[in-house]
């Protein structure tokens, strides 16, 4: 709905009951937990041949349409850039940032060194390089988002941002406004919350 150009692979254990109509899906192999997520998405990712990839997990759905002019700008500059990730959502916004790119209708901002999540799940485009390099070194994905990294890569984001998410889960609860984006207030509509 918001992503009509995406090629969406949901990546599991077991195969889902209902056929999805609009992607398919990859398992991951046996579940063993969340101390072990971080193992097997490496083992995943590093068998892919695609080199630059987007990634968002199951409890932050979007809630906007995607900005294809900056997305497709931002795809271009992680290709020529030393840039490990690039937030596509307005999370890195919220951490210490500075500008270092101005367009006609967004900027650039580049995460500063030391940052909480210079790591992160949330919805980002990511060079495969980076994203596998501090897998090996957790278990789970909430060590490896509060990493502290100060290495040669850039992490970014725009303003205004390529799309926004809701997020229904924190630390294994729902939370009670779940259907309505932290960052901006957008919310989800109607049939989808129902």
């Amino acid at each position: 709905k918001y992503h009509p150009k995406s090629d969406v692979c949901v990546l599991g254990y077991s195969n889902p009951k209902v056929k999805p109509l609009f992607c398919r899906f990859e398992s991951l192999g046996e579940d063993q937990g969340v101390d072990k997520v971080c193992q097997q998405l490496y083992e995943y990712f590093s068998k892919k041949e695609e080199k630059y990839f987007i990634i968002e997990v199951d409890d932050k759905p979007i809630v906007k349409s995607f900005n294809y002019e900056i997305l497709d700008f931002l795809i271009e500059k992680i290709k020529n850039d030393k840039i490990g990730r690039i937030g596509l959502t307005p999370d890195n916004n919220n951490r210490k940032h500075k500008i270092i790119e101005f367009h006609k209708n967004f900027s650039v901002n580049e995460t500063l060194k030391g940052e909480n999540h210079f790591l992160s799940i949330t919805m980002s485009l990511w060079d495969k390089d980076y994203f596998l390099k501090y897998l090996p070194e957790c278990n789970n994905l909430w060590d490896w988002e509060t990493l502290k990294i100060n290495d040669e890569w850039g992490v970014c984001c725009t303003t205004p941002t390529v799309t926004d998410y809701i997020h229904i889960f924190k630390r294994g609860k729902i939370l009670p406004n779940w259907w309505v984006s932290t960052n901006t207030r957008k919310s989800i509509g109607n049939e989808e919350k129902n």
